[in-house]
């Protein structure tokens, strides 16, 4: 399934981008944006506090020399900016909301964010990780049940392996993992990356293999 045919599909569901390294997601969610940006699409990433979002930085400049789409993604993106200060270091911040502690008000104050500025924007996640609040299950799932119910635009979350996969499956409608590649004895470490459906409530899209991806290029499984 060719990139572009992906956006397609999940457009209007919630995605779940389910990893541990996440220098793999960010190269893949890299290849999702320039597909974007070929097909003039608008999207905005929400950035989840200061680490977060020098981490961000710091992987994209470092694909800035491979793909030729990152210069531009760094320059001109939307960021909508969770955390302590108005700090964002690349793209344009279009909103900034101080981080209180209450991850309802948060979902809440997003959700208003996204259906007065950018109602026809992909919304892309970082930083949100489920159960990165000192939370239970139950408040995290009310908090996104709060941002959804404001909001029906195509939404990517960027969350870490270490979540319960039921609980994943329950509040998204596709789970995406992607899984580094173990490099072969006595050859040099590679950042190579599976990328497969391990949920999807899509009835054409089911649990199937989709792209091997590196900083060149990326591969239909």
């Amino acid at each position: 399934m060719r990139m572009q045919e992906l956006i397609d599909t999940f457009r209007g569901n919630n995605v779940a981008i389910l990893t541990d390294d996440a220098y793999g997601a960010v190269l893949f969610v890299n290849y999702l944006t320039s597909a974007m940006c070929r097909n003039n699409e608008d999207f905005v990433f929400a950035i989840f506090h200061e680490t977060t979002c020098s981490r961000l930085y710091k992987i994209l400049t470092s694909l800035g020399s491979e793909n030729l789409c990152v210069s531009e993604l760094m320059k001109k993106v939307n960021v909508i900016k969770v955390g302590k200060n108005d700090n964002v270091g690349f793209g344009k911040l279009l909103a900034f909301i101080e981080d209180r502690g209450d991850i309802i008000d948060i979902a809440a104050e997003i959700g208003r964010i996204i259906r007065d500025k950018c109602p026809d924007s992909t919304i892309i996640f970082f930083g949100f990780n489920i159960g990165v609040y000192a939370y239970n299950a139950g408040k995290i799932v009310r908090a996104l049940e709060e941002l959804l119910s404001r909001v029906r635009n195509t939404m990517y979350f960027v969350i870490s392996t270490t979540q319960p996969l039921d609980l994943i499956a329950n509040v998204f409608d596709v789970v995406l993992c992607i899984s580094k590649l173990e490099s072969f004895s006595g050859m040099r470490p590679s950042n190579v990356y599976n990328v497969y459906v391990e949920h999807s409530i899509i009835h054409n899209l089911q649990q199937i293999p989709l792209y091997r991806i590196d900083e060149m290029c990326v591969i239909e499984l």
